[in-house]
C-alpha cells in the first residue's frame, strides 16, 4: 500500500509540474478556475519536478530494497510468491516512471512542436482575399500553450496561417473571411482553453 501511495504521489506531482499545458489540453475551456490553477502552479514547476523525482526515487528504493524475512508455509511457496509480486511491482513502477517523465517532458516537446508548426503556412489559393486578425490571449502561461492554439487554428477550414507570440500574449491569424469569421476563430482559441479577445483586423 505504501508503494502505491508513493507512486500516485509521483504522478500527481508530475501533473502539477506540467499543469500549465496539460490542464487546458485535458479540460479545454472547462472554467477560468482551471486556467487560474495552471497559472498559479507555473512558477513552482522546478520545485514540483524536483518533488516528482524525489518521490520516484523513494518508490524505486521501496521496490528494489532487499525483502525482509517473512514466514511461509514452505520455502518454495515463499520464493514463488515473493518473486511474482516483486516482478509485477517493478514492471508497474517502470511503467509509471516512464509515464511520469513523459508528462514532465510534455511542455518542452509541445514548445518545440509549436516552433516547427509556426514556420509552415498552408498554401493559399490564388483567388483567396485573405485578412489578418490579431487576438490577445492573456491566459497563456507557457510556450507549449502556443502550440496547442496553432494546431487548433491550422485545422480550421479557412485559416491559412497562425502565429502565436507567447511573450506578447498575442495570436495573429491569416484567414479567408468567406470561409471563416472572426467569432469562429475566437471560438477555436477558446475551445483550446485560452479565452481570447480581438485586437485588430486588417
Amino acid at each position: 500500500m505504501k508503494k502505491v501511495i508513493v507512486i500516485l504521489g509521483a504522478v500527481v506531482a508530475a501533473v502539477a509540474a506540467s499543469a500549465c499545458c496539460i490542464l487546458p489540453l485535458i479540460l479545454g475551456v472547462a472554467s477560468a478556475g482551471t486556467l487560474g490553477l495552471s497559472a498559479a502552479l507555473t512558477p513552482y514547476r522546478p520545485y514540483l519536478i524536483g518533488l516528482t523525482l524525489l518521490i520516484l526515487g523513494v518508490a524505486f528504493y521501496l521496490t528494489y530494497r532487499p525483502a525482509k524475512g517473512t514466514a511461509c508455509a514452505t520455502e518454495g511457496e515463499c520464493a514463488r510468491g515473493t518473486a511474482g509480486a516483486s516482478h509485477v511491482a517493478r514492471v508497474s513502477l517502470w511503467a509509471v516512471a516512464a509515464f511520469t517523465l513523459a508528462i514532465m517532458a510534455y511542455p518542452q516537446i509541445a514548445a518545440e512542436r509549436a516552433r516547427s508548426q509556426m514556420s509552415t503556412a498552408l498554401p493559399v489559393p490564388a483567388s483567396a482575399a485573405l485578412r489578418t486578425a490579431t487576438f490577445a490571449v492573456s491566459k497563456m502561461d507557457c510556450t507549449a500553450c502556443s502550440g496547442q492554439i496553432v494546431t487548433a487554428l491550422k485545422k480550421t477550414p479557412g485559416v491559412y496561417d497562425a502565429q502565436v507570440d507567447f511573450a506578447a500574449k498575442r495570436a495573429a491569424v491569416r484567414y479567408d473571411p468567406i470561409r471563416v469569421s472572426v467569432p469562429q476563430v475566437l471560438a477555436v482559441i477558446d475551445g483550446v482553453g485560452f479565452p481570447a479577445t480581438e485586437v485588430t483586423t486588417r
